[in-house]
């Protein structure tokens, strides 16, 4: 079976790889069974190759860990098999491959965007941020994100941790029923039981003192959430944080004074948390508290359904998948097709777009 690998890695350099620095790399599809399929990554590094499958957690690297291969395993006969069958059909008749593959992959392991709009029409079940906020209050931070979206608003007095904590209970308070509380408690006793309470000695500096805030503001931190006011996972929770303003304008500069200005940010991008999140600026923009409010051009888009969804294939998950898009798709959501039922699969494939798949070419 060794000896069938080694033939086949003098096969796979006969065929052009991609190059991303010191890596070369080749990616195929085939069938695993009458109704699977697998892509197959082959990275060679420091003449090294490894296998890698985007379906299962198998990894496998030859030569260098060539004693840890089971060469009994169904994986090293996939690989065999498809990769000889593939380099084959490539050096044959290339235009005549990718056509057939583009016909016969299915389309649960397709990469593609989908509007947002077009989900809304046809998608049961998909969960709607600005439905639930409803009319009134998604037109209202629609319109103000129109006209201050796009600003940094600095706090005009010395920043304490008291200011801050008054911040933390409006932001508290905005979602009172879904908290299940009342106005009756502190900013202090809401962070601490609201928030994730890593917060790296900031409720133990003195609660009035500005100086005791920059002390601690520039003093070494590391490792803790002290802005992470809802706690949740590392994508859906909510940052009320502080910045130094204008702090890009000299955080690159070895002497420069630290100017002891702070704004507020309020950072709460999940599809999930949305709702939430809008609601705390609301109560800001209503109590005349300056804030800034991050990602807040996304916002406006995924309330107006003017983003789009991404389509991730089967093997991957959909957790951060947003992520590998290139930011300009305004992609921030993604599903995968075959959780979608059949006749909403049927409905929104007009409005889907599916991306290229990895191309391997011979030598020119």
């Amino acid at each position: 079976m060794e000896l069938k690998l080694k033939k086949l890695i003098k096969l796979l350099n006969t065929i052009e790889p991609e190059r991303d620095y010191a890596d070369s790399f080749w990616k195929f599809y085939f069938k695993i069974n009458s109704k699977e399929w697998e892509k197959l990554s082959i990275t060679l590094y420091d003449k090294n190759y490894y296998f890698t499958f985007s379906g299962s957690s198998f990894t496998m690297c030859y030569p260098g860990e060539k004693d840890k291969i089971d060469w009994n395993g169904p994986e090293i006969k996939w690989i065999l098999q498809g990769v000889n069958s593939c380099i084959e059909k490539i050096q044959s008749n290339l235009e005549s491959y990718y056509r057939k593959l583009h016909t016969e992959l299915p389309l649960k392991y397709r990469e593609g965007l989908v509007p947002r709009k077009a989900l809304i029409l046809n998608v049961k079940d998909l969960y709607r941020p600005e439905k639930k906020l409803g009319k009134k209050l998604t037109e209202k931070i629609v319109r103000w994100i129109e006209k201050n979206g796009s600003k940094n608003y600095k706090i005009e007095k010395p920043l304490t941790l008291k200011i801050y904590l008054e911040y933390c209970k409006v932001a508290y308070i905005a979602n009172a029923k879904s908290l299940g509380i009342d106005g009756g408690q502190t900013g202090m006793m809401l962070y601490k039981r609201f928030a994730d309470n890593r917060h790296e000695g900031l409720l133990d500096i003195d609660i009035n003192s500005p100086e005791a805030f920059n002390k601690w503001y520039h003093g070494p931190r590391g490792g803790g959430h002290p802005w992470e006011i809802y706690r949740g996972g590392n994508t859906t929770h909510i940052d009320l944080g502080v910045h130094e303003y204008e702090e890009y304008r000299y955080k690159f500069a070895q002497d420069a004074e630290k100017n002891n200005e702070y704004e507020i940010f309020l950072n709460g991008f999940s599809t999930g948390r949305l709702v939430e999140t809008i609601r705390i600026a609301l109560a800001f923009i209503e109590k005349d508290m300056p804030f800034t409010l991050s990602n807040a051009e996304g916002i406006r888009k995924k309330l107006l359904g003017l983003d789009n969804f991404g389509i991730v294939p089967e093997w991957y998950s959909t957790h951060r998948a947003n992520q590998s898009y290139p930011e300009g798709l305004d992609v921030y959501d993604c599903i995968k097709f075959q959780d979608l039922t059949p006749s909403e699969r049927k409905r929104i494939l007009p409005y889907v777009t599916w991306l290229p798949l990895d191309i391997i070419l011979p030598p020119a």
